[in-house]
């Protein structure tokens, strides 16, 4: 059975999403993660001419363009076992790569230079899905992407636990295992069309249509998450987000009837949860500006 070799990631999002590969004699192929079967993570596999492989990574072709127009019509199913430096082995497919069901949708493109400006931009000027938010972030964390869904802002579950140092299965595991501590108001699952809304509409999150189940934190959901995860880093953390949060607030200040139904929610939210609320008491001395620095 035939065998490739991880050799470069092109794209990642919670783990590779698109990477390049090579055989034992050299030959070129790019492997992409597709829906997972029965619990299992798979990935379409195609051979590629190099210069093919260029224009892709330079940003002048298209993934589904340059896996559908090859000189060879063999592609291949991997099953990939969570090690990169592990061979992988390829089942060759009998039927027509066009009429896969699980070929990547039409524009997704990659650029090897930072495209964080121009996608916050092409966001914005669309409906304005994502805001940046430049709070000092410690020990050089990323920036904070957050969203808006369902009239909240929110930050994916990726995301969040990347933020909080822990895959993005243990953080919904554990959310999952303290369900009562999570209402809609803190956490909930992104509807399909909610899904590929962002995939399309996101250049930085276009291989979010091929994730089944993805949740979404609002800023008190957030906080719960580091609340259960308990961790040193989870908790200094989320004194980032919760200042990020509260960066926004500021931002929405002229309009005083978001005020007023922010600190209702605030009030109400607060006041069910005892744990939750004994962790935003003490937090709170650290998030006003010392006068005396």
């Amino acid at each position: 059975m035939k065998t490739i070799r991880h050799t470069s990631t092109l794209y990642y999002y919670d783990g590779p999403q698109v990477f390049e590969a090579r055989d034992a004699i050299g030959g070129h192929y790019l492997a992409v993660m597709i829906e997972p079967e029965a619990g299992r993570e798979r990935c379409l596999v195609a051979g590629v001419e190099p210069e093919r492989l260029r224009q892709f990574r330079t940003g002048a072709l298209d993934l589904r363009t340059l896996l559908l127009e090859r000189g060879e019509p063999e592609w291949y199913l991997a099953l990939p076992n969570g090690d990169l430096n592990a061979p992988l082995a390829l089942q060759p497919q009998a039927t027509p790569l066009a009429s896969f069901a699980h070929l990547p949708d039409p524009g997704f493109l990659l650029h090897d230079r930072p495209a964080l400006a121009e996608t916050l931009r092409e966001a914005r000027a669309r409906n304005n899905l994502v805001m940046e938010v430049a709070v000092e972030p410690p020990e050089a964390a990323p920036k904070l992407r957050i969203l808006t869904l369902r009239d909240q802002r929110v930050l994916l579950d990726a995301d969040l636990a990347r933020l909080y140092g822990v895959e993005t299965r243990s953080l919904n595991q554990a959310v999952k295992r303290n369900a009562d501590r999570f209402p809609p108001e803190f956490a909930f699952p992104l509807t399909r069309k909610e899904i590929l809304g962002i995939s399309q509409t996101v250049t930085s999150l276009a291989q979010l249509k091929f994730y089944k189940r993805v949740q979404a934190f609002t800023e008190h959901g957030s906080l719960q998450a580091a609340n259960i995860l308990n961790t040193p880093s989870a908790v200094r953390m989320s004194l980032y987000i919760l200042r990020a949060f509260m960066k926004m607030r500021g931002e929405l200040a002229e309009n005083v009837t978001i005020l007023k139904r922010l600190a209702e929610i605030d009030r109400q939210l607060l006041e069910h949860d005892t744990d939750l609320r004994a962790l935003w008491m003490e937090l709170q001395p650290l998030l006003v500006p010392n006068c005396n620095q």
